[in-house]
């Protein structure tokens, strides 16, 4: 809860000084090929001049769908009989990514044109369920835990009139494109 305090905060300080020459956008995305092997959703809103009257900023939100089918009967079951078990790891809900992005508009060689690089990290409650060799009983082997992925992105974001287009990679949710409006 605590880095999602925190980057709420950053992004909207970092988009609240958004100057008057910075043409603002917002886009939808979507990923699929990346680490987690599972498709996602994600939307961005920043500028294009921000930082300087050159450097573009903005900020994504996104949520890969990585939930595991966890036995119902976790809840309730526990290891009476005493006997052996092997353990895995399931993902409880989705993965949610914070991606703050800049870069460099490349106007000067393709008009509203913009390369977006970005690091974030990506957030994932898991939960260790052991299941009983001889029974095949499921329980829960502890709580939960939250694991924390670092984030890493490289793309393009391309105005036309007042629509805009991105396309790029995202090291946890793929190739990723989107769509949406600048004004």
């Amino acid at each position: 809860m605590r880095f999602l305090c925190i980057s709420v905060f950053i992004a909207a300080t970092l988009l609240r000084s958004v100057d008057a020459g910075a043409t603002p956008f917002w886009l939808v995305n979507g990923g699929s090929y990346g680490a987690t092997d599972k498709s996602s959703i994600g939307i961005e809103a920043g500028g294009t001049q921000v930082i300087l009257n050159r450097l573009p900023l903005s900020a994504e939100l996104s949520m890969n769908f990585t939930f595991d089918s966890i036995p119902s009967e976790t809840n309730f079951n526990s290891n009476r009989l005493n006997e052996p078990y092997t353990t895995r790891k399931l993902n409880s809900g989705p993965e949610i990514g914070y991606l703050f992005k800049s870069g460099v508009n490349l106007d000067d060689m393709v008009q509203n044109l913009t390369l977006q690089l970005g690091v974030g990290y990506a957030l994932q409650t898991v939960v260790t369920v052991a299941t009983g060799t001889e029974s095949g009983t499921h329980w829960r082997q502890g709580g939960e835990d939250t694991e924390v992925y670092a984030v890493g992105y490289g793309g393009l974001l391309y105005r036309v009139k007042n629509i805009c287009f991105s396309a790029g990679y995202n090291n946890r949710r793929g190739i990723v494109a989107g769509v949406g409006s600048s004004w």
